[in-house]
């Protein structure tokens, strides 16, 4: 992943409503999770996804809102974000219960 080189001079400084619809806008769906691995909050950026009520991770410590497989790399993921540096995306997947699982990277 390549990051901007300068952001406070090309980007600026952005408030936080402004930089979560950027995140939103720029994203199928979004998540805030706290340092203990719970969903904060959450943006949805298309309809289809709005019917997967997503909204019940809120509160959800997200490794419990995802298939079994993919609680491995939730914590992979958690772990990741507590060090330096870009690192590897995973897919995850969350149960759906309108069908297949929803797979989210």
């Amino acid at each position: 992943m390549k990051q901007f080189e300068t952001p406070s001079d090309t980007i600026g400084s952005i408030d936080a409503k402004a930089a979560g619809r950027l995140i939103a806008t720029a994203s199928d769906i979004a998540l805030v999770v706290d340092p203990d691995g719970v969903v904060r909050d959450l943006a949805i950026g298309g309809a289809e996804l709005s019917e997967q009520d997503c909204s019940a991770w809120l509160g959800q410590a997200w490794s419990d809102t995802v298939t079994l497989e993919s609680r491995e790399k939730v914590e992979d993921l958690l772990n990741d974000a507590s060090g330096p540096g870009a690192k590897a995306w995973r897919q995850v997947n969350h149960p759906s219960s309108r069908g297949p699982d929803l797979p989210v990277e």
